[in-house]
């Protein structure tokens, strides 16, 4: 359960929370692109440790999903930039 956490999980809640950021946040889209290029590796780092690092198999899923979702939501809900 923890490797498809990893593989799965843990790369569909970067992507999704990197994109959600990549268009919610302010700045123009040069400064907030090279800042998701820095921050990306480091969240999927990060969320590759927690994987392992929680005992409980379950949080781990529940997070991770949680964090997919929200990243979703920011994605649907946020206007396109113009």
């Amino acid at each position: 359960m923890r490797v498809l956490s990893i593989t799965l999980l843990a790369f569909i809640a970067t992507t999704l929370i990197g994109a959600g950021l990549l268009i919610g946040l302010p700045g123009s889209f040069a400064v907030r692109a090279l800042w998701m290029t820095i921050f990306v590796p480091v969240l999927w780092a990060a969320l590759m440790f927690y994987c392992y690092w929680d005992k409980k198999r379950w949080r781990v899923v529940v997070s991770l999903v949680a964090l997919s979702i929200t990243g979703g939501g920011a994605v649907l809900l946020m206007p396109t930039p113009a």
